[in-house]
């Protein structure tokens, strides 16, 4: 699976990278939001980890800018943001919330 990691913090994403290898997924990297807008129409990916926290731009703002171009890709927000800081922000990126429980609890490491 080719999944697109927009991440500014070059250990978080060298982190992401390292996992995404290991299970077998071609990670795609950008660094800044505008770099991951450009990097949707060109690699088209089939997933895409969503920083909220970028220097160039909010991460719903360009998850908004994302759908525009690609409307059908799952996008994951990955942030050190609490859950309360960021409800209420993303009615325009069209977020939709999961319970972090129900993937723990169905979790196997292996």
């Amino acid at each position: 699976m080719k999944i697109l990691i927009v991440e500014d913090e070059p250990n978080n994403m060298m982190l992401m990278n390292i996992i995404l290898k290991k299970h077998g997924h071609e990670p795609i990297e950008a660094f800044t939001a505008t770099e991951g807008i450009e990097k949707i129409s060109s690699t088209k990916p089939d997933i895409v980890l969503m920083d909220l926290r970028l220097p160039d731009m909010v991460g719903f703002e360009a998850t908004r800018r994302i759908r525009e171009i690609a409307k059908d890709v799952p996008i994951i927000a990955v942030t050190s943001y609490s859950i309360d800081e960021v409800r209420g922000r993303d009615h325009e990126s069209r977020v939709q919330w999961i319970d972090p429980e129900t993937y723990r609890s169905g979790y196997h490491n292996g």
